[in-house]
């Protein structure tokens, strides 16, 4: 069920639901998950997730960042900035 999405629906709203634990790294450490889930007013279909940076992350341009979403993860290379 890799990154497979549950789509309840409920009176005049969908709302979409990754199937699988969601989890973020920025620099290798783990980030906080405040919401993974459906990204109301935009494309069905659309995940978003909201993170909180995790504490004694140093601040950086190029953070490297990874999603995983039951065993399928980001590709290497992508980058987040922070401060």
């Amino acid at each position: 069920r890799n990154g497979e999405l549950c789509f309840p629906c409920g009176r005049r709203q969908v709302s979409f639901m990754p199937q699988a634990p969601v989890a973020v790294t920025i620099g290798g450490v783990d980030a906080e998950i405040i919401y993974a889930g459906g990204a109301p007013g935009l494309t069905a279909g659309l995940l978003q997730i909201n993170i909180r940076v995790p504490l004694g992350s140093v601040p950086s341009a190029t953070a490297p960042i990874a999603v995983r979403i039951g065993n399928t993860t980001s590709p290497i290379g992508v980058t987040i900035a922070t401060r």
